[in-house]
């Protein structure tokens, strides 16, 4: 080990005086991950308009140099917005990163995900974020704080099993992902979408508080999304796509802290656990618009003592849980959680198409042969697929499928199989502030979405489908076990919604709804439940 942390010192000295030796200013932009432009981006690939350098791990990145051969295409102007000249400046930059007020209302139940800091109870939710970009040669800090603020109305919640977990805690197993937070309305603020970074010789540096979104899923990312909080975190990565000759590659590191919210074991209070994982992925010259990735994450408490340098290079640990294996210790358990994610898109601009797919372990195997003969084990999936077509009057519209599963397979009728995101030494799991950093349909469940968008020069309007189900890994755990007839069965939620974004001068507004009607909630038979949710925000984006 002492070794491994000698020569990660002697590399990071090397990458610092060798690539921030020279230092130059960028003027490209980037857009949060929930911020539209990035998936219309996404889009312009699919139909031919032009290569954007995706990345799965960063948030694309758009340069005045790359806009001018783009050519026409819907969204045009605003995609523009913000573009600030190419070439190094010896003075300060500044400018506004824009400012967004969102507001979302359920009748019945919480219902919403996705959606970062927000947490969308029951009644009234709001959240606002505004901020400013300074920049000056390779520096680049971005102040972009956020506040939110819950009505957290009343509903009926499922009784726990836990005596040691608040009444509103997670029903069916220990996880830090709440019901219901408390039982009064309440706010909070956080840094939000801020981030301090150096951009050098095609290298990122920094320190950060934005959300991620690590692999090709558009609804949802296994190992990272914004489905909760930005956490705090250091990153090191690759500016944009670099060319190695065969083709070019994307790498992004990062390593922060996961924070605990303030409705789960009390005993636990004051304690953190660390995050820390690596995605790396390469888009070959042949066959033209693959891209291949691979991203390993890993989870842990942070002790007493502090963080030790191991968890830094946990990424690059084995995948063979045999070579941990000990007398005191002969299954090769180990105190921290890991997540492992192969990743594939391919896009097709000739014919509009783009196919796209994740699959996941949330365990390692013994050894190769335990792989061979059950690669299954503790697997989750997304599978996806879209279509552009061009319309007259500068239109593209979009179809697009994707279907997600991260409950048990059959592998547990005979060995132990971890649930997605449920650790049963990290008990808070991998939450932060009480709601899921990886996929919104875990842990235990499956989603299968169809969307339509419609892109024009005025804005977007779509329509989402979608069926849910919830956490299937408790269903048969739980309640199939009960002796009550009435638990019996599985709870799903089936919803459909349009949604819209106009384009008004500087603002954007964006209205969406979904109307939900949940079976068997809470594996209780004819539990049948409607919910509808509302939303509508105003983005202010300065030019």
């Amino acid at each position: 080990m002492e070794a491994a942390i000698s020569l990660a010192a002697r590399l990071a000295l090397f990458l610092f005086f060798g690539f921030f030796g020279t230092v130059h200013a960028g003027s490209a932009q980037t857009f949060p991950v929930s911020d539209p432009l990035n998936d219309y981006l996404r889009v312009l690939e699919i139909s031919g308009k032009g290569g954007v350098g995706s990345s799965f791990a960063r948030p694309a990145e758009v340069s005045p140099a790359w806009l001018e051969g783009l050519g026409p295409h819907p969204w045009l102007e605003r995609v523009e917005r913000g573009m600030t000249g190419d070439g190094a400046t010896d003075g300060m930059t500044v400018r506004p990163t824009g400012a967004r007020l969102r507001t979302f209302v359920n009748t019945g139940h919480p219902f919403g995900f996705n959606d970062d800091e927000v947490w969308q109870g029951k009644g009234l939710s709001v959240g606002f974020d505004a901020g400013v970009e300074f920049r000056w040669r390779a520096l680049t800090a971005r102040l972009h704080p956020s506040v939110t603020h819950a009505q957290n109305s009343d509903f009926e919640i499922a009784p726990t099993f836990w005596d040691d977990l608040p009444d509103y805690a997670y029903p069916w197993r220990v996880i830090d992902l709440p019901q219901r937070p408390g039982t009064t309305s309440y706010s909070r603020s956080s840094l939000g979408d801020s981030e301090v970074r150096i951009d050098a010789r095609g290298v990122t540096l920094g320190v950060s508080n934005r959300s991620r979104w690590w692999g090709p899923g558009v609804r949802n990312a296994i190992l990272m999304s914004d489905n909760a909080p930005g956490f705090g975190h250091a990153f090191l990565s690759t500016r944009r796509p670099v060319d190695v000759g065969f083709g070019e590659f994307d790498v992004f590191y990062l390593h922060g802290t996961l924070e605990q919210s303030d409705w789960f074991d009390e005993a636990l209070v004051g304690a953190s656990r660390f995050v820390t994982g690596l995605v790396v992925s390469v888009s070959p010259e042949w066959p033209r618009g693959l891209s291949l990735g691979v991203a390993r994450l890993f989870f842990g408490w942070v002790p007493e003592s502090g963080r030790y340098p191991g968890t830094l290079f946990l990424p690059l640990q084995g995948l063979r849980k045999v070579q941990f294996a000990t007398p005191e210790n002969p299954i090769g358990d180990d105190e921290d959680d890991q997540l492992l994610s192969l990743f594939m898109r391919w896009v097709l601009p000739e014919s509009g198409f783009e196919v796209y797919t994740e699959w996941a372990r949330t365990d390692h195997a013994w050894n190769v042969r335990d792989f061979v003969l059950e690669p299954e084990h503790s697997q989750g999936r997304t599978l996806g697929l879209r279509h552009s077509t061009s319309l007259a009057g500068d239109r593209l519209l979009v179809l697009g499928v994707e279907v997600t599963d991260l409950a048990k397979t059959t592998t547990s009728q005979v060995r132990d199989n971890p649930t997605y995101y449920e650790h049963w030494i990290v008990t808070p799991g991998y939450t932060h502030r009480g709601q899921l950093v990886g996929a919104s349909v875990g842990p235990g469940g499956s989603a299968q979405s169809i969307v339509a968008d419609l892109y024009a020069p005025w804005g977007r309007a779509g329509l989402v489908l979608e069926r849910r189900v919830h956490d299937n890994d408790a269903y048969y755990f739980h309640a199939a076990a009960r002796e009550d007839v009435d638990s019996c069965c599985h709870d799903a939620s089936f919803s459909i919604g349009p949604r819209m974004l106009l384009f008004r001068g500087d603002f954007e507004l964006e209205g969406q709804s979904m109307l939900t009607r949940e079976l068997n909630r809470y594996f209780v038979r004819g539990n049948d439940v409607w919910n509808l949710n509302l939303g509508v925000s105003a983005r202010w984006r300065p030019r």
